[in-house]
């Protein structure tokens, strides 16, 4: 069974046609977003040529409420309503567009983790993510199929 799925992964890859297209600027968000009633959200990555599409869905209902494009190497600060979200990512080095995200070698992950943006008193609370390994971090992430992102 283990040849067979080797074999599908194989040929998915060899059947795939899109072109290899120019990458979305950093901070790309989708839709965008009113900036009353938001949080701030950072994202911080790595240079190492894996670059980051990252969907916030809200948490129990699964609905996706923005996307982001973040370059290698690159930091975007955005805007995001206040909720509870779970953070989803896709990630690689080659951009085929917003359907075909990095191809066949697309990652995907997701946070451990729920985060809830919200106003306490008169305070804000957001948070920052980096998406590479951090000594003592404490976000973990876990695989997902495309078919969960």
């Amino acid at each position: 069974m283990l040849l067979l799925a080797s074999q599908a992964a194989a040929q998915s890859v060899s059947t795939f046609t899109a072109h290899e297209q120019s990458l979305p600027p950093s901070g790309d968000v989708r839709p965008q977003v009113n900036a009353s009633n938001t949080a701030p959200f950072r994202i911080l990555t790595s240079g190492s040529d894996t670059h980051y599409f990252v969907k916030l869905e809200e948490s129990g209902s699964g609905r996706s409420v923005l996307t982001v494009f973040v370059r290698s190497g690159q930091q975007v600060d955005i805007r995001v309503p206040f909720g509870t979200y779970v953070v989803k990512y896709a990630s690689g080095q080659k951009w085929y567009g917003y359907q075909h995200l990095f191809g066949p070698n697309t990652a995907y992950a997701k946070a451990d983790k729920t985060f809830a943006f919200r106003r306490e008193g008169n305070q804000i609370k957001g948070f920052s993510i980096t998406l590479y390994a951090v000594e003592g971090g404490n976000l973990s992430t876990l695989p997902l199929t495309p078919k969960d992102f």
